[in-house]
């Protein structure tokens, strides 16, 4: 079952943010648990942003204006489930992003899992844009 996530999700919520982290390109870049709290406590609080919860899954994001124009773009920020709730996760958030006026939802791979775009696809209708490309920047 995919709900709106409370305050009580909280530790639920970190432990995944954990281990999206480990799996995530970014897994020698330290894990920051204050950082993490922070982060989930403003999708939970902030208008514009929204944060969904399932018994092992989360999906953050929020809706914005395209720089560009009037029109709403909703932007999928974090998305991991363990727990086979993928797709009923970004399903709410295709709900939500409607009411809140988006005429789009972007989402991200960014376990870069072939699957993962395969079935996007077929079962919920998304296409490539683009490709993103990153650059590690020493300090």
């Amino acid at each position: 079952m995919v709900r709106y996530a409370c305050e009580a999700d909280i530790p639920l919520i970190m432990r995944l943010c954990e281990r999206e982290h480990a799996a995530s390109k970014w897994r020698d870049v330290p894990f920051e648990p204050h950082a993490a709290e922070n982060t989930i406590r403003q999708f939970l609080s902030l208008i514009g942003r929204t944060l969904f919860v399932s018994e092992a899954g989360y999906l953050a994001g929020l809706v914005q204006p395209f720089g560009f124009s009037q029109y709403r773009v909703a932007l999928e920020y974090a998305w991991y489930a363990e727990d086979g709730s993928g797709l009923a996760l970004l399903r709410r958030f295709e709900e939500w992003a409607h009411r809140m006026g988006a005429v789009e939802v972007v989402a991200h791979n960014y376990l870069n899992d072939p699957r993962l775009e395969a079935v996007m696809a077929k079962r919920r209708g998304y296409s490539l844009m683009g490709s993103t490309l990153s650059k590690r920047l020493e300090h």
